[in-house]
């Protein structure tokens, strides 16, 4: 119950913006039940069930449970070794005897008893590092990291609450349990950088990102009481329990050992108190019953409330209300991020024949604004009724961004994140990806208006004998383009050799370079076939003329300016391809695709295939594309969208009348997913497969001319 539905709605229906352009929108909330907002100070006092100061109380409410526990598994080993009478098993639970008491368990309590000494941390919550005095003693084995092969579970959690921790300056209550059947610990995960390494420092011990374990209390396991704050908590305990628990309490005294990562004088004293509730005899036999029915009954009373809590084994406070929120809040984030890993083999001589995995990363943060929606600090109590809730949102990008770019190895991604935070119970989040374009004006470089020709020549021998020169001519008008644009293609190919050209290809390919700073600076690249077309074949002593266009589908523009860890480029590849033993042809020409066409440029006439010769100047039309008017008017252009074309509103962009508005399409180029590593699995995420959208122009086509 609570959050029914959320929806995050923009200005702009696709979602596209230019870098220095102002976001608006509005976030819809649907809550199937009332909500008081209490604000982040009523939060921060019921974040966690208890203080670093009181943990030892936590930690005697705990000792209850577990020698109730440990008294009922031993029960029900007695019984699996053939004792019908200690327990009376039915279809419904598990009773067992405890002199005129009796206990019914069932099956999923029963279940728990048995696992419940399982290896490993259990969070319980979050408190502020502030409250949390610094432990100068430290050792390599009081430092955990996600690769740890002692660590079990999902390392892109354990990543996600390194970041979290370390992002809010909290630290993370865990109960620890080192080896199955040891004495539990409660204990202070610190996320720690290896950045924070400096020499002379304990952190200098520090092999990678992750957390120290600091363990609660700091000078002994057991302090003064008072016990007169026992019964003020949820789990009531008896006075006689109480009592019991007192005399106990007196009896230790143990001082914390840092030197090691579990005390073996903590698991002695536990094996002590379990023989002296479970194993006594005399005048404590009476009270026995009693103790373990009023832990039995805690555990009953509260167990599924417990265990979907935040915190399920430190007590809670006295009037926490679990119908409340503390705010919601909205995040704009703006990142690039690489990565990629590489299996090498151990060079170490004393382990030989194995492999190793190392993850090569690298990290870019453009901007990351975060404010309360609804709440914040100092707030006054609100109270939401149930139904749909509209809160608007504005927030403008800075003018120098790089374009959004989704690649194999690496992204450039801009998100928007709303977040419902909520006391004892995990925050709720709605994320959404949206497009960022950097404007790239083609007409502000000269040499992107200028011609390019790409002349391959090659001889061919056999022997004593040499044939005819094979030349290849290419040329297209102008070098500078936009998606949505035709790039024209002028072949000449003049064979005065006896070798014969199969086919001449001609591709646009995409060039990306991914680069990672840790944990040293590593590249990658990657280089894929956008668009391609061949033409052919010239038989030998045969010259031949074709004109073709290869249209460019919707793709970011050149260089990923302002990003410094991914690079890319685009070049239109030419391969002659020839018949027998010989080798191919092959060259490149530089392409640069920008986001704002040409205005000189005129889009070329539908490709002809020219296998006679044509006059000089007619071919000079179709090599320069000077044969058409861009038609500003028609209607098939569109009206752009909610962003239309207003260069204007782009900072350093000159206005074009000529050019006709883009329109946005998605890139064929996708994210399968924007989960991060800040996110958890029950963060959900609007449209899962998220494509970048870039301006696309459309040019209406005119008749061919005419050939002789």
């Amino acid at each position: 119950m609570g959050l029914k539905g959320c929806e995050i709605v923009l200005d702009n229906p696709w979602n596209t913006y230019y870098a220095g352009q102002t976001i608006n929108g509005k976030v819809n909330l649907t809550f199937d039940s009332t909500k008081k907002v209490r604000g982040v100070v009523a939060l921060h006092d019921t974040s966690v069930g208890c203080t670093f100061g009181r943990a030892d109380m936590a930690e005697l409410y705990y000792a209850s449970v577990e020698i109730a526990y440990t008294y009922v598994l031993s029960v029900l080993k007695r019984n699996e070794l053939g004792d019908p009478r200690a327990v009376n098993i039915t279809n419904a639970w598990y009773e067992i005897r405890l002199g005129d008491h009796s206990l019914r368990l069932t099956y999923e309590q029963v279940n728990r008893v048995r696992n419940l000494h399982v290896p490993g941390m259990m969070l319980l919550g979050f408190q502020s590092k502030s409250e949390l005095t610094k432990i100068v003693y430290c050792k390599p084995c009081n430092f955990m990291y996600p690769d740890d092969r002692h660590i079990l579970g999902s390392k892109r959690l354990f990543r996600a609450l390194w970041e979290r921790c370390r992002a809010r300056d909290k630290v993370a209550i865990c109960l620890f349990m080192r080896r199955r059947k040891s004495m539990p610990r409660y204990v202070a995960l610190v996320p720690v950088s290896r950045e924070d390494a400096t020499e002379g420092s304990y952190y200098s011990l520090l092999a990678n990102d992750g957390f120290k374990i600091v363990y609660l209390p700091y000078t002994s396991y057991v302090r003064h009481v008072d016990f007169k704050d026992w019964n003020s908590l949820e789990n009531h305990a008896s006075d006689e329990g109480v009592a019991i628990y007192e005399k106990l309490i007196r009896k230790l005294r143990l001082k914390r050992n840092p030197s090691l990562l579990s005390d073996a004088d903590v698991e002695l004293c536990s094996v002590a108190v379990r023989s002296f509730v479970i194993s006594s005899a005399g005048s404590s036999a009476e009270e026995q019953p009693e103790l373990l029915a009023s832990a039995c009954s805690k555990l009953s009373r509260g167990s599924a409330k417990l265990e979907c809590d935040l915190c399920p084994l430190i007590f809670k406070p006295k009037h926490p209300n679990w119908n409340s929120i503390s705010g919601i809040t909205i995040r704009f984030l703006g990142e690039a991020n690489t990565q990629w890993s590489n299996r090498r083999r151990v060079t170490n001589s004393a382990v030989r024949g194995e492999h190793e995995t190392v993850f090569y990363r690298g990290h870019e943060k453009y901007f990351q604004i975060q404010y309360y929606l609804l709440g914040g600090k100092n707030s006054a109590e609100i109270e939401l009724p149930a139904g749909t809730h509209t809160y608007p949102f504005t927030y403008a990008l800075p003018p120098i961004l790089p374009s959004s770019f989704e690649g194999q190895f690496g992204h450039v991604r801009y998100t928007i994140k709303v977040t419902l935070d909520r006391p004892w119970k995990f925050d709720q989040d709605m994320k959404m990806a949206f497009t960022v374009i950097a404007p790239v004006d083609l007409n502000s470089n000269a040499c992107f208006k200028e011609p390019f020709k790409l002349e391959l020549e090659k001889t061919f021998c056999c022997f004593c004998c040499r044939s005819g020169p094979l030349s290849v001519l290419i040329t297209i008008p102008v070098t500078g383009y936009v998606s949505g644009q035709v790039i024209p293609i002028i072949c000449e190919c003049d064979n005065g050799s006896n070798v014969s050209i199969t086919t001449v290809k001609f591709a646009l390919r995409k060039r990306v370079t991914f680069l990672t700073q840790r944990p040293h600076a590593e590249a990658k690249v990657s280089e894929i076939t956008i668009a391609k077309i061949a033409v052919g074949p010239i038989r030998a002593n045969e010259s031949r003329t074709f004109s073709q266009q290869l249209e460019i589908p919707p793709l970011p523009p050149t260089n990923l300016m302002h990003c410094g860890i991914i690079t890319l480029s685009y070049d239109l590849q030419v391969k002659c391809n020839v018949s027998g033993p010989h080798s191919n042809l092959s060259g490149n020409i530089p392409i640069t695709l920008g986001t704002i066409p040409l205005a000189s440029f005129k889009p070329p006439p539908p490709c002809i295939d020219m296998p006679t010769k044509v006059s000089t100047q007619e071919r000079d039309n179709l090599s320069m594309g000077l044969t058409q008017v861009v038609n500003v008017s028609s209607s098939s252009y569109g009206t752009g969208g909610a962003l239309g074309w207003h260069a204007a509103d782009c900072p350093g962009v000159e206005t074009h009348s000529n050019i006709p508005p883009p329109k946005f399409l998605e890139s064929q180029f996708k994210a399968q997913k924007i989960i991060g590593h800040d996110d958890s699995e029950l963060t959900k995420v609007i449209n899962d497969v998220f494509a970048p959208r870039y301006p696309t122009f459309q040019f209406a086509p005119s008749a061919p001319p005419m050939l002789n």
